[in-house]
């Protein structure tokens, strides 16, 4: 093999070596945040594209950490084109109180099952904190 042919090889094997890297980095913040996979294959390619644009602007090597810190940048600069944020004040009914009662307010018990079926995962994890609490202040 010649020297020409040898730093050929060389150069197509270190093409590959950082494909696979940006694509392990890649899939490791997707990884970090699946709000990156909730958009369309569109929005995904223009995200990657803005992350890339910022780490060549940054001269970043593709580390997770630089990674994320471009993701931050273009978050903050709202260049990310995500999914909008569940649970917004305007989306979510108010919190349950610790004790769950029926639909009529009355105080009667409800079933616990069927309510907490219907409540926001946030919801949920306040209903039991409170339960909880408040079991520990009977005992």
């Amino acid at each position: 093999m010649s020297v020409k042919d040898a730093a050929t090889e060389w150069q197509s094997m270190r093409e590959a070596s950082d494909f696979i890297n940006v694509n392990k980095v890649g899939h490791a913040l997707i990884a970090k945040h699946p709000e990156l996979r909730q958009v369309t294959p569109e929005d995904s390619n223009e995200n990657a594209k803005m992350l890339d644009k910022i780490m060549a602007e940054n001269k970043w090597e593709y580390t997770l950490g630089n990674l994320e810190a471009a993701y931050a940048v273009a978050t903050t600069q709202g260049k990310m084109r995500l999914p909008a944020k569940p649970n917004t004040e305007a989306d979510v009914p108010p919190h349950p109180p610790a004790t769950l009662t029926g639909h009529s307010g009355g105080g009667e018990p409800a079933d616990e099952k069927e309510l907490l079926r219907t409540m926001s995962t946030d919801q949920v994890r306040e209903y039991y904190i409170n339960k909880h609490k408040n079991a520990q202040r009977s005992t």
